[in-house]
Parts: structure tokens; C-alpha cells; sequence
């Protein structure tokens, strides 16, 4: 199964892009199916938890996430990945001692976050890297290159 397989719902919105109309999920309606598109198609891994922003994106070898975790220490993410799916989960420290009626404006979350994202092709799970570099997450999941059809010839019957 396909990323536009995964999405695909009955939201009546068409996707025309091969040219064949089929019905796609309301989360692609405005934007269409694209690779990136499974990124937004899941969301944090556990209710109440703070959703973290991603870039998914391919090359010929590999399926590259990258997050921007600002004020995240390393030891407080963890990256766990199958062959279909990396999930991404932290929590972000509050350092001020502040009182909830002294703010004026809130948009920062503190706290708990996760993202899990359904990768656009099988990654080999065993060879992932990632690193933190000046506040951005980036997680490289090497893709596995599926061997070409092969034709079986067909024998007599020996049954």
C-alpha cells in the first residue's frame, strides 16, 4: 500500500493528479496527495500531548525527517522507528517560575510532545541516524530497495 493509499477517505474531493479521479481524505482536499502529505496524515501519539512540526522528505537512499525542537535537551527525545512508521516523542522544560494569570500571551507548549509519521516507502529500521544540531531534529531512515519481479517459469505438474 501506497502514501495516497493510506489517505485516501470519502471527504468527495477528487485527485486528478494521474489523471484518474478518486476520492481523497479531508486532510488532502486543499492540498492534495503528496509524499509529505502522510506527515500531517497522523498527529501526536498520545491525546493531551503537544503535536511537533515536521519536514518529511525523500532521496534516492533515504526518508529524512527534520523537526525543529528549540529549547529540547537531547537526552529528553527519543526516536523509535519500525519499517512504516517513526515516532518521535520529547518533553520541553518551563524554566520560569511563572504564574498562569501573569501571562499575557501563551503560544509556546511546554511539556510533553510527540509525532508519529507514517514514512512514504519501507525504511530499514536497524540503520537509522539522527541528530540535534542548534535546536533541529533531523532523522535519516535509509529506504529498502525492493528487488525487481522476477519471472518463475512454470514446470510440469509432479503432484
Amino acid at each position: 500500500m501506497g502514501w495516497k493509499e493510506v489517505l485516501l477517505g470519502s471527504s468527495g474531493a477528487t485527485d486528478t493528479t494521474d489523471g484518474a479521479a478518486q476520492s481523497v481524505s479531508p486532510a488532502l482536499s486543499q492540498s492534495m496527495a503528496t509524499p509529505a502529505a502522510v506527515a500531517s496524515a497522523t498527529g501526536p501519539v498520545h491525546k493531551g500531548e503537544g503535536q511537533l512540526s515536521v519536514d518529511v522528505f525523500e532521496t534516492a537512499d533515504a526518508i529524512v525527517i527534520v523537526a525543529p525542537i528549540a529549547g529540547v535537551r537531547k537526552e529528553d527525545i527519543k526516536v523509535t522507528v519500525t519499517d512504516d512508521v517513526l515516532e518521535i516523542k520529547g518533553f520541553r522544560r518551563f524554566q520560569e517560575a511563572v504564574r498562569k494569570e501573569q501571562f499575557y500571551s501563551q503560544e509556546c507548549f511546554w511539556g510533553a510532545f510527540s509525532r508519529a509519521v507514517v514514512l512514504p516507502a519501507r525504511g530499514k529500521p536497524d540503520q537509522v541516524r539522527a541528530s540535534l544540531k542548534e535546536g533541529v531534529l533531523r532523522v535519516t531512515v535509509p529506504k529498502v530497495h525492493l528487488a525487481k519481479a522476477q519471472e518463475v517459469p512454470i514446470g510440469e505438474d509432479t503432484i
